[in-house]
């Protein structure tokens, strides 16, 4: 996975999750599991960089495993209420919009 692609998805999951708390301890889930176990493969079994491949992942399916198991205990209700006032908020900034503003399509 390219870096880019990290860091989009590590947005995402912040943005997600609203919470630096449990969004640390899914990303945690790479270095406090992921490079151990990554340079215990490569180095202390002699796998080489075939060790690296497999730890990573090997590391992918336990931070989904992680990711799932935060997604489920989410109270889902509480995010539906908090993104629902989100909206309004953007919708209310929307309809305060200076009334000298020319949007597309009006003539």
């Amino acid at each position: 996975m390219s870096t880019r692609a990290h860091t989009d998805r590590s947005r995402a999951l912040a943005r997600g999750l609203h919470s630096s708390e449990r969004l640390k301890f899914v990303l945690s889930c790479l270095q406090i599991f992921g490079l151990p176990l990554m340079m215990s493969l490569a180095f202390l079994l002699r796998w080489g960089v075939r060790g690296f491949w497999v730890g990573m992942a090997i590391t992918c399916a336990v931070q989904g495993g992680v990711m799932t198991l935060v997604s489920l205990r989410l109270d889902w209700a509480a995010e539906a209420n908090r993104a629902r006032a989100l909206v309004d908020l953007q919708a209310l900034a929307d309809m305060e919009a200076p009334a000298s503003v020319k949007l597309e399509g009006d003539d």
